[in-house]
């Protein structure tokens, strides 16, 4: 006799299921949606960055990349890559952006104050000045690691 057994997933596994078959979604029309993403080595404190801008037909406008030689870690370098990324959005008069990281304390350190008193308080202050200045609508936004990816 044959028996076929198949092991229904936890919680936890159809969780992460779900969330690697998470999909981009464009921003709504005049909208810009803004990935970012940093990579940080903590070996020597240097850091690439990148961000990718989207149009509400996902058609990729914009895009930087860099790098920074001494940061203090990896939640700084995701605050340079999300700065870099507004400026350059301002300065081609962007006005209703969403920006999307895969950085939770990235998008609690930009929604609150609470980190702003922190080694890299100044970035998220800054971050958020540009937010409140420079654009008509702006908002952050976590998104699984598979939906950032075009900013990897």
């Amino acid at each position: 006799m044959t028996q076929n057994v198949q092991e229904l997933p936890t919680n936890a596994e159809s969780i992460n299921a779900r969330e690697r078959d998470q999909r981009w979604v464009p921003p709504g029309h005049d909208g810009w949606k803004i990935n970012v993403d940093a990579a940080f080595s903590e070996k020597d404190l240097g850091v690439a960055w990148g961000f990718v801008v989207r149009d509400d037909h996902s058609r990729a406008v914009l895009a930087g990349a860099g790098r920074i030689a001494v940061v203090s870690d990896a939640l700084c370098a995701e605050a340079h890559a999300c700065i870099e990324a507004l400026m350059v959005a301002a300065n081609q008069g962007m006005q209703h952006v969403m920006v999307e990281t895969d950085s939770q304390i990235l998008v609690k350190a930009l929604q609150t104050d609470e980190f702003d008193r922190a080694q890299g308080g100044v970035l998220f202050r800054e971050a958020k000045f540009l937010m409140a200045t420079m654009f008509s609508s702006a908002s952050v936004v976590h998104v699984h690691r598979s939906c950032n990816s075009v900013a990897h």
